[in-house]
């Protein structure tokens, strides 16, 4: 993971200006959000219209706290992201 750090910083250091890396991190972070909520979603409404008796399914309070707790990773990212000193 350190290499691919390295890689990323060799590449986006040579980038101006400093915000155009933050603002591609954001993006894929906002996106990652995203689909982690559309996908917990739509896993929701799947298994609300299976039948009980066919099937043991996931408890959705997981679900969502798997959801929420990606999502919250994500927006701390973003802020740790923008927060850090340009070199």
């Amino acid at each position: 993971m350190r290499r691919f750090g390295i890689g990323l910083h060799a590449l986006f250091s040579k980038v101006e200006p400093a915000w155009v890396p933050r603002a591609i991190a954001t993006v894929f972070l906002g996106l990652a959000a995203v689909i982690m909520v559309l996908a917990e979603r739509r896993a929701c409404a799947v298994t609300r219209r299976l039948s009980a008796h066919v099937i043991q399914t996931a408890e959705m309070i997981n679900l969502r706290a798997f959801t929420t707790a990606v999502t919250i990773a994500s927006l701390a990212l973003v802020a740790i992201v923008w927060t850090m000193p340009v070199s």
